[in-house]
């Protein structure tokens, strides 16, 4: 079955997403702009990252090559699932840096 070039432009653009999130993966060096997030953002963003370039990847090849994918008309859910993962993140990261904060002014 050949494959139309849509489909492995999908493919390749799923591929570099999900490569993305394992570069999130590696250990920041400091004064990059990764070393700012805190680790468990940046986790959460890695795994984002790695499921939505899977998904957009399964998309475009053919039903046959990826068994295990989110049906396409319900790409929504991983949208939600994805931006609450991220919010909650960003908020425990924010109340996290209060406490810090709130901490050092007790001192």
């Amino acid at each position: 079955m050949p494959i139309s070039a849509p489909a492995i432009l999908g493919a390749a653009m799923g591929a570099i997403v999900l490569i993305a999130g394992l570069w999130l993966l590696r250990e920041p060096k400091q004064g990059t702009g990764r070393a700012r997030l805190s680790v468990p953002t940046r986790m959460a963003l890695a795994l984002a990252l790695m499921v939505l370039g899977y998904h957009v990847a399964a998309w475009s090849l053919p039903d046959s090559w990826t068994p295990i994918k989110l049906p396409i008309e319900r790409w929504w859910v991983l949208a939600i699932a994805g931006v609450l993962m991220l919010s909650s993140t960003v908020v425990m990261d924010r109340r996290d840096e209060a406490e810090r904060q709130r901490d050092e002014e007790m001192k």
